[in-house]
């Protein structure tokens, strides 16, 4: 058996192990109090920032669509940004047509204005050949009264004097007629 001596040393071991286990015990007790309340803690924090993945997730959602839509919205733009690529380019092209006649336009115009210029002389030239013929028309307006004045005037003279010339022819007559009665 067991002796006494060594059994009271045992049970003071043990004793002394109880205490040491109640320390240790309380300590666990306290630990475990802590740790339900860091668990407590960490589930509280975790259902947050569960709460915070799904409102991120229902933004993230949000936002997909406004992507899609302004993706959907891009494309109609770049759809009628080559239509108005194709547009500019036949304009482009009408406009290449349209300075090619301006230019041709230019030309014809410097020529008219080369004709016309040449016109402008000989109408000035004209005008002053005008302006002599009809000073010279003039002038033979003023002879030709010249002369018919003095044709009037010779015709006058010439007729008074035929009168003259008869009335002696009829008195030469007559007296020669009443001499040979």
């Amino acid at each position: 058996m067991v002796s006494k001596g060594n059994l009271e040393e045992r049970v003071a071991a043990v004793e002394s192990e109880v205490v040491v286990l109640k320390q240790e015990m309380g300590e666990v007790r306290t630990l475990a109090a802590g740790a339900s309340r860091d668990v407590g803690d960490f589930g509280e924090a975790l259902r947050g920032h569960v709460s915070l993945l799904n409102a991120l997730r229902a933004t993230q959602l949000e936002q997909s669509a406004a992507l899609k839509k302004q993706g959907a919205v891009l494309e109609m733009v770049l759809a009628v940004q080559e239509k108005q690529g194709a547009v500019q380019e036949k304009q482009g092209a009408v406009l290449e047509k349209h300075g090619a006649v301006l230019e041709k336009q230019g030309a014809v115009l410097e020529k008219v204005l080369a004709i016309q210029e040449k016109q402008g002389a000989v109408l000035d030239k004209m005008g002053t050949e005008l302006v002599s013929m009809r000073e010279s028309a003039f002038q033979q307006t003023i002879d030709l009264r010249t002369v018919r004045d003095a044709g009037s005037r010779h015709y006058l003279e010439n007729k008074a004097a035929f009168a003259t010339l008869k009335a002696s022819i009829e008195q030469l007559l007559g007296r020669g007629d009443g001499q040979e009665s």
